[in-house]
């Protein structure tokens, strides 16, 4: 199993079971989704992308590199 080490502000550590929390996170998508058809999935996952914490970042990121598309175009 990995688990990877961390240091709290007092300087303790403490342990991230990384995998454990992966598949957490996994399960509770599964849930959330099944049942779902292709065009269901598909806004689902739009939607907690764009209520996410890197909702900013992918923007700025996917205009980007529209941008350059357009350019090669050019």
């Amino acid at each position: 199993m990995i688990k990877n080490k961390a240091k709290v502000m007092d300087g303790e550590d403490f342990v991230i079971d990384a995998i454990a929390m992966k598949r957490r996170i996994q399960e509770k998508i599964y849930e959330e989704t099944k049942g779902m058809n292709a065009k269901e999935l598909i806004a689902y996952f739009n939607k907690r992308v764009a209520n996410s914490e890197f909702a900013d970042f992918l923007a700025e990121s996917s205009s980007a590199s529209t941008a350059v598309t357009q350019d090669e175009k050019s």
